[in-house]
């Protein structure tokens, strides 16, 4: 009997998969084919900074009586992140050479793990409506080309830790806008609205504790006593209170009614 392993992206802040380790595939077909078993391992946890690359090592281990090319289904990472397949030095990029759309690991002898390398970019920036980049769970799957049931799958599930960062979508905004906030560490974050004499005309955070990651706060464009605020141009000044010290980030938008 075989299994075939199955995944799914799901998720608002943070995207999963299939629950559990994956499960090893065993296939012997009616012509006496050698029994085989195909493992990729291990299955890893990390956190990145934003722009931070890194790379990872994995292995394959057939067991059975003969060996197999062993190919990759293309791994999947959500909009901003980049992951690539390398040999086990990390200096040869995976090739399709049979051109069936699959890199190629090469002949994997039984009995004795053969190792490649998954190369990871986490996004450079955060901006437009980024609120599931905060962390990317990356399933890489091998198989064998002869029999591409015989396959295992791991995971790599990595946090992003971005740096202090706001910015607010859509801009310009009509009646409703997101901010964006990146938080590089635990602290109390404030954020308030100004017009253009300088006088704060909305509070939408004051004090409050924020874990490291990204968050998102929305505005419904009114001011402190629930009025909506006139089209014009407003300056927003995120502050993060880190112990002692204050960072700040001053921004604009633009209000722009019908």
């Amino acid at each position: 009997m075989s299994r075939s392993c199955r995944w799914s992206a799901l998720g608002v802040l943070l995207i999963t998969l299939t629950p559990g380790r994956s499960q090893l595939n065993l296939r012997q077909n009616i012509t006496d084919r050698p029994l085989l078993q195909l493992e990729i391992a291990p299955d890893q946890n990390d956190q990145l900074q934003t722009g931070e690359k890194k790379n990872y090592r994995f292995f394959v281990n057939l067991s059975g009586d003969s060996g197999s090319i062993v190919e990759f289904l293309p791994p999947f990472l959500p909009a901003g992140w980049t992951g690539q397949l390398y040999d086990s030095a990390n200096t040869l990029l995976l090739t399709d050479d049979d051109r069936d759309g699959f890199p190629e690991l090469g002949f994997v002898q039984p009995g004795r793990p053969h190792y490649f390398t998954l190369r990871i970019e986490a996004p450079t920036d955060l901006s437009g409506d980024t609120g599931k980049l905060d962390s990317a769970a990356v399933v890489i799957t091998a198989f064998l080309d002869n029999d591409s049931l015989v396959r295992d799958s791991a995971r790599l599930n990595i946090r992003l830790i971005p740096g202090l960062l706001i910015h607010n979508f859509p801009n310009p905004l009509e009646d409703q806008t997101t901010f964006v906030i990146g938080i590089p560490d635990n602290g109390e974050v404030s954020l308030f609205i100004f017009n253009r004499a300088g006088e704060r005309i909305c509070t939408i955070l004051q004090h409050e504790p924020l874990a490291t990651g990204v968050h998102l706060v929305g505005w419904n464009a009114r001011n402190d006593r629930n009025r909506p605020v006139a089209s014009g141009t407003y300056d927003y000044l995120l502050e993060w209170k880190q112990g002692e010290r204050v960072h700040r980030i001053k921004k604009k938008l633009v209000v722009n009614r019908r």
